[in-house]
C-alpha cells in the first residue's frame, strides 16, 4: 500500500515542459530587452544633457573673460600718445601672429597706469584667436610668445567692429596693414568704439542620435559657421561690448 501510494503521488507531481521553458525564456528576453533599451535611452539622454551643460558653461566662461578684457581696451589714464587701443600687432609679438580681424583681436591696456605699454606685460598686451586646427579659443602671452588655451570645443569666434555711429567697419579694420604698431596711422582701428562678439561652442562628444546644426549668423546677419552634419550639439552666444575707454 505504501508503494502504491508513493507511485500515485509521483504521477500527480507537476513540472515545466520544454515548450513552457522556451516561452518563459522568450518572454524574459523581451522584458529584459525593453528594460535595457529604456536604460540605454535614459543614459544617452543624461550624457547628452551633461554635455550640453558643460558646453554652455564653457562658452559662458570664455565669453566672460573676453568681454572683461575688451571693456578695458584703450585704458590710458595718463592720456599718453599711442598708448591703449586696438592694434594690428602687439608691440612684443615677436612672431607676428597677433592681429585685429573678424576672427582675431589684439589691443593694449595701460593696466598699471604708468603711461606706457610695458614690455612683455601679459596684462597690458592682449590678443585672442581661434585655433581652427584644435578648436581652441586661445589668448596670447607676450612674455614667452605663446598661445594659451582659454576654452576648448569652440567652433567659431566672430568679431564685428563698430565706429561711434554704430557702423560696421570690420572690413576696413581687417584691411589695415598687419606689420606695424602705430595706432595713429590706422584711422579705421582708431574708430572702433564697440565690438559685437559671437562664439559658437560644441559638445565634447558626438551624439549619434543628433543629426547636425543649422548655419549660425552674427548680429549683422553674416554667416559665421555653415550648417554642420557632424553629430555635435552646438550653441551660439553673442553680445555687444562697449569699449568704455575709447574715444575719450
Amino acid at each position: 500500500m505504501i508503494l502504491k501510494h508513493f507511485g500515485h503521488n509521483r504521477r500527480q507531481e507537476g513540472g515545466f515542459t520544454l515548450v513552457e521553458l522556451l516561452v518563459a525564456m522568450a518572454i524574459t528576453a523581451v522584458v529584459m530587452g525593453a528594460v535595457y533599451s529604456l536604460y540605454k535611452t535614459q543614459q544617452e539622454s543624461y550624457i547628452a544633457q551633461d554635455q550640453v551643460v558643460e558646453m554652455q558653461q564653457n562658452v559662458r566662461a570664455s565669453l566672460y573673460q573676453l568681454a572683461r578684457d575688451l571693456r578695458m581696451a584703450g585704458f590710458n589714464p595718463q592720456r599718453s600718445p599711442n598708448v591703449g587701443g586696438f592694434v594690428t600687432q602687439l608691440p612684443d609679438d615677436g612672431g607676428g601672429t597677433t592681429t585685429t580681424t573678424a576672427t582675431n583681436i589684439a589691443f593694449t591696456i595701460d593696466q598699471n597706469q604708468n603711461g606706457v605699454i610695458d614690455v612683455d606685460a601679459d596684462d597690458e598686451q592682449i590678443a585672442y584667436r581661434l585655433d581652427g586646427a584644435t578648436g581652441a579659443l586661445q589668448k596670447f602671452r607676450v612674455s614667452d610668445d605663446t598661445w594659451q588655451t582659454v576654452a576648448d570645443n569652440i567652433s567659431a569666434v566672430d568679431f564685428v567692429y563698430l565706429d561711434p555711429d554704430g557702423t560696421d567697419i570690420t572690413a576696413l579694420v581687417a584691411g589695415s596693414p598687419t606689420t606695424l604698431y602705430a595706432p595713429t596711422n590706422l584711422p579705421h582701428i582708431d574708430s572702433i568704439r564697440s565690438v559685437e562678439l559671437s562664439i559658437v561652442a560644441r559638445t565634447g562628444r558626438i551624439d549619434t542620435s543628433f543629426g547636425g546644426t543649422p548655419a549660425y549668423f552674427n548680429q549683422q546677419g553674416a554667416e559665421i559657421l555653415a550648417a554642420q552634419n557632424d553629430n555635435y550639439r552646438k550653441r551660439l552666444i553673442t553680445t555687444t561690448i562697449f569699449c568704455r575707454n575709447l574715444g575719450l
